[in-house]
């Protein structure tokens, strides 16, 4: 499992990657942003080894490793997933 996000299980910690991963391009730039404070200037290549690498990717363990608050990345998640089942 990637990262070190001690604040969920494995079970919650595959779903939310599988759920991060379904994510729109766009959506993954800004949550990188806005998770983790990855700087503007790196973000497209983030995105790209999150889309190559998946599960595997280093970035993706440092987003679920540094972030402040488990809540506020599966709320910012979910408003993501939102926007896609209405067509935004």
């Amino acid at each position: 499992m990637v990262g070190n996000a001690e604040f969920l299980d494995d079970d919650e910690q595959f779903e939310l990657v599988q759920r991060i991963l379904q994510l729109r391009d766009d959506q993954l730039t800004a949550l990188c942003h806005i998770a983790i404070g990855f700087s503007r200037e790196t973000l497209p290549a983030v995105v790209q080894d999150i889309r190559e690498n998946a599960m595997e990717s280093e970035h993706l363990a440092v987003m679920l490793a540094e972030t402040e608050s488990p809540e506020d990345l599966e709320w910012w998640v979910e408003l993501f997933e939102e926007a896609i089942r209405n067509g935004e």
